[in-house]
């Protein structure tokens, strides 16, 4: 059931439109494998995120999942990447 009191208002960054907001479920995972110096390397990690939002009395559903898996980790050294 969605109470009133659950929504959290807030405005747009690009059109400053006010609008409400809720989260009803989000996910997180991570995987890590054991190096032979005893530090952790980041495999891969997983966020999901599900959430309604509402403006002038319309619910519209939102649904997100991020991956990031990693092949190669070189220690002691900086990667930049680029995202499209």
């Amino acid at each position: 059931m969605i109470y009133n009191s659950d929504w959290i208002e807030d405005i747009s960054r690009k059109t400053k439109i006010s609008y409400q907001r809720k989260t009803t479920y989000n996910s997180l995972e991570l995987s890590y494998t054991k190096l032979k110096n005893k530090k952790l390397t980041l495999n891969y990690f997983i966020f999901e995120v599900q959430g309604l939002i509402k403006t002038n009395q319309i619910i519209d559903t939102v649904s997100s999942k991020q991956s990031l898996f990693i092949s190669e980790s070189i220690l002691d050294k900086k990667r930049k990447y680029r995202f499209l």
